[in-house]
């Protein structure tokens, strides 16, 4: 599966993890830019990189 997050930012007066991501679908690559609400900052790349992974799942359906 291709899937990358290229750039993430903690909102903490929002308490938001924003991110965009580039990756494929099947056969067709996509790129979004979009928002997950978390409590608390992200403590790794790796933590961030699932969080948004789930996120383009819900939104996209399977990648």
């Amino acid at each position: 599966m291709d899937f990358k997050v290229v750039w993430w930012r903690y909102n903490f007066e929002d308490k938001r993890l924003d991110f965009s991501a580039t990756g494929k679908r099947g056969r067709s690559p996509f790129s979004i830019v979009t928002w997950v609400s978390c409590l608390k900052p992200p403590t790794s790349d790796d933590e961030v990189n699932l969080i948004a992974r789930l996120k383009v799942i819900g939104i996209l359906g399977d990648i």
